[in-house]
């Protein structure tokens, strides 16, 4: 299922009908629904509502559960973005100090749905969010078409251990290769 923000499905619906005859074609089943939530809770409620939801694209700005890990002595907390909370829909998730950030997590543990954002309204690349949605949907209907050509390259993680001086040494460096992708 697509599930795209209602403010921004009118503006992008012919793309997102490109996309799902593009997915048809290829034995996909989809279905695309429009909808805002203005909480976590009330879209994983939505979620979980859903009859045989295997997956899920949300398309435009949702909210984003945050989980909060940390010392309580000293109050030294961490907190990040925790998707996990919209594909697992049936574990206990808990905001103990009622901060609006969950910090504990029980029951069953595990996904039950796949999931995944495609979110630009914060994206500052001198376009509009709508114009960045309608590029991305171009340039995937290009790719499933086989029209869309790639340039033979790789990025590679070279990772060196060893000793200097008698200390440990972890050297990293990105590399921008070519020479083994001219083979493919």
């Amino acid at each position: 299922m697509a599930l795209v923000n209602s403010t921004l499905y009118p503006d992008i619906a012919d793309e997102l009908d490109q996309w799902k005859d593009d997915l048809l074609k290829e034995g996909w089943s989809v279905r695309i629904t429009s909808a805002t939530f203005p909480t976590a809770p009330e879209l994983r409620d939505y979620l979980a509502s859903v009859e045989n939801l295997a997956s899920v694209l949300l398309i435009g700005d949702f909210p984003v559960p945050i989980y909060e890990i940390g010392d309580e002595s000293d109050k030294d907390y961490q907190w990040f973005p925790v998707d996990l909370y919209f594909m697992d829909l049936n574990g206990v998730w808990g905001d103990q100090d009622k901060d609006g950030k969950y910090d504990s997590f029980s029951g069953h543990r595990e996904p039950e749905i796949s999931f995944g954002r495609l979110t630009a309204g914060s994206l500052t690349y001198g376009k509009s969010e709508t114009k960045l949605v309608n590029e991305y949907l171009e340039r995937n209907h290009e790719y499933r078409t086989g029209n869309l050509k790639l340039p033979a390259r790789a990025l590679l993680l070279r990772i060196t251990i060893g000793l200097v001086s008698q200390r440990p040494m972890l050297q990293m460096g990105w590399h921008y290769c070519t020479q083994w992708t001219q083979r493919l």
